[in-house]
């Protein structure tokens, strides 16, 4: 399974790169990061679903732009084809792709693809992670003023409400960043960044 979700990644990655700055009318994609879509996030996720289904007719998927595929419960396969369109559709390279596997509830499986800057996280339950094949750690810091935060709102929509919270953890931190991939901004605080 491994091979087979790292295959996908990059797949679909490269499919993403091959597109990336090329499309004039993505430039003109100015909404809220939430609302943004493209056509490539469906065409990846519709590559995504079709090699899953064909691999592992049985499991189940939750995807983004396809919603849930049901399936064996047991199995369950968490896509996110695009992970930071607003990043893509601006010429941003702070894109990816994001895998996940779920087993009886647990996360056995995860890999995360950013084809713009060459990175391919994998972790693996009992396993560790790994960045680029190397094997990779959150970083030691605990003292909370030597920290930068990474941070995403998700779904949230009120961004007094995002501010305030950001206004009462800034001065706690030594910085504050925001990528606009969830996926890569987990992935870095895997690293240690």
């Amino acid at each position: 399974m491994i091979g087979f979700i790292e295959n996908l990644a990059k797949r679909a990655g490269d499919i993403l790169l091959s597109h990336f700055g090329k499309d004039e009318q993505l430039l003109k994609l100015r909404c809220p990061v939430k609302e943004a879509i493209t056509k490539y996030d469906k065409m990846v996720d519709e590559l995504i679903v079709r090699e899953i289904r064909q691999k592992y007719p049985h499991h189940s998927l939750l995807t983004e732009e396809s919603s849930l595929l049901k399936g064996d419960p047991d199995w369950l396969w968490i896509v996110d084809s695009l992970d930071g369109t607003g990043d893509f559709a601006s010429s941003n390279p702070l894109f990816s792709v994001c895998l996940a596997v779920m087993h009886k509830g647990e996360l056995v499986l995860g890999a995360i693809y950013a084809p713009a800057i060459k990175e391919f996280y994998l972790a693996e339950k009992g396993n560790g992670a790994y960045l680029n094949q190397r094997r990779i750690h959150v970083s030691e810091t605990s003292d909370l003023q030597e920290s930068y935060i990474f941070y995403c709102e998700g779904r949230e929509r009120d961004r007094l409400r995002i501010g305030r919270l950001l206004s009462e953890v800034y001065l706690e931190v030594t910085d504050v960043r925001k990528l606009g991939s969830a996926g890569l901004e987990t992935a870095w605080v895997a690293v240690g960044f």
